[in-house]
């Protein structure tokens, strides 16, 4: 195998996922942490941002196929690409999440968007706090970097408990009212959607950090 195909073509993949990564993480950050000053303008700047951020990663795929097709099989470099590949497969996931949350909010009417659930506001900024540290983890690895992303997921989780439970109490109240059931289930409904996708990034942050931990720990010093 000629040396320079690996000497460039690593190189290069951590050059664009580090791209992936800061578009993944800018693309969250503009909807977890702007929940209340969320409008349509916000969502078309968010599509446009995720065009490019899905871009980065088929152009990732391919590069990353191209190099992997000219490794020896069981070689450890194979196995580190296959790595980055997985890597690169859950940020598209968090991207994919993103913007499906940001399209949800976009959807939902305005007199229900004034009657966010307790607590919505809170957890998203904690999941992006999970984000933020899942990311830091997966370069940096320390055992202080683990404590925290451990910690800001029990927070987020722990919120995510409170979230749920606040949207059936009102749903509940609300639906106690003849007039108004069919209007509240709608409404939680909507809501829920929202709350479980945000859910699901908090997820998918941590299984990166578990990945980014395997990788460092058994393939490569990143």
């Amino acid at each position: 195998m000629d040396p320079t195909i690996l000497n460039e073509g690593i190189p290069l993949l951590q050059e664009i996922l580090d791209d992936l990564i800061k578009g993944v993480e800018n693309d969250s950050t503009g909807v977890l942490e702007n929940l209340k000053n969320f409008d349509h303008f916000n969502i078309k700047r968010l599509i446009s941002n995720n065009d490019f951020t899905i871009k980065l990663y088929h152009n990732f795929q391919i590069q990353a196929k191209l190099l992997l097709e000219k490794q020896p099989p069981g070689s450890q470099d194979r196995e580190l690409i296959k790595s980055l590949l997985i890597i690169a497969t859950l940020l598209s996931q968090l991207e994919e999440q993103t913007l499906a949350i940001a399209t949800g909010l976009a959807e939902i009417s305005q007199p229900y968007f004034s009657q966010m659930p307790e607590f919505l506001e809170e957890f998203a900024s904690q999941v992006q706090e999970t984000i933020n540290r899942s990311i830091s983890y997966f370069y940096m690895r320390t055992t202080l970097g683990g404590k925290q992303l451990v910690q800001a997921e029990n927070q987020a989780s722990e919120l995510y408990r409170k979230v749920l439970q606040q949207l059936f109490e009102d749903t509940a109240s609300e639906q106690g009212e003849e007039q108004g059931k069919e209007a509240a289930l709608k409404k939680a409904l909507s809501w829920l959607e929202i709350v479980r996708r945000i859910e699901r990034l908090c997820d998918i942050a941590v299984i990166l950090a578990a990945n980014g931990q395997f990788m460092g720990k058994h393939l490569l010093s990143w």
